[in-house]
C-alpha cells in the first residue's frame, strides 16, 4: 500500500521563513532610504488642543531598515539549511532498515548531511 506523504515540521518552518523573508525584502524595497520622513501623529489633548507628536524619526526608521539588512543574510543561511533538511526528510527507508554505507556516502557527498 502506498504511503501518504505528510508535511514535516521542516516544511512548515521553511514555508513560514520564506514568507517572512519575502515580506522583509518587500518592506526594504518599498522604503527608499532617501525618501524617509519623520512619522507624525496628531492627537487632541484633554483641553481640546490638537498636538503633533513624532511617532518615529527618520533616523529611527533608517536604523530599523539597516537592522533588517544585517539580519537577512542569516535568514538566507537558515533557509538554505532548512531546504537541505527538507531534501533529506524526503528520503524514506522502508520499515526499520538501515541505509547502506555507499548510499550514505553518496548523500553526504552531494551535501545531504
Amino acid at each position: 500500500m502506498a504511503k501518504v506523504a505528510r508535511k514535516t515540521y521542516i516544511s512548515y518552518e521553511l514555508d513560514w521563513l520564506e514568507k517572512k523573508t519575502k515580506e522583509l525584502m518587500d518592506v526594504l524595497d518599498a522604503c527608499p532610504f532617501h525618501a524617509l520622513e519623520d512619522r507624525t501623529e496628531t492627537f487632541i489633548t484633554t483641553k481640546g488642543i490638537p498636538t503633533i507628536k513624532i511617532v518615529a524619526t527618520k533616523e529611527d526608521q533608517l536604523k530599523a531598515l539597516v537592522s533588517i539588512l544585517k539580519d537577512l543574510p542569516a535568514m538566507f543561511a537558515a533557509l538554505d539549511e532548512l531546504r537541505e533538511n527538507r531534501a533529506m526528510a524526503n528520503i524514506e527507508i522502508r520499515g526499520s532498515a538501515q541505509m547502506g554505507g555507499m548510499m550514505k556516502k553518496h548523500l553526504e557527498d552531494i551535501g545531504g548531511e
